[in-house]
């Protein structure tokens, strides 16, 4: 039994760094609408969090409030 449980641990947090890996590697995306709001995403080419903004819908989830989340969630 414990060592089922530690397997699903190490599972789960591969898992949740793949996510995120993935969500870093999105494009920043704007989006159609017309708001002027500041966010950060993680730029592939620069391989740094860089401040965007974003139009308000429709974006994709490399979109973060503050550039710390981006760092903690795309950068090791």
């Amino acid at each position: 039994m414990l060592c089922l449980i530690r397997i699903t641990e190490v599972y789960i947090t591969n898992c949740l760094i793949s996510d995120s890996q993935d969500i870093c590697d999105l494009k920043l995306y704007i989006g159609p609408c017309k708001a002027n709001t500041i966010r950060y995403g993680f730029d592939n080419d620069l391989k740094q969090c860089r401040k965007f903004i974003y139009g308000g819908c429709q974006g994709n989830e490399n979109n973060f409030e503050t550039k710390e989340e981006c760092e903690d969630a795309c950068l090791d």
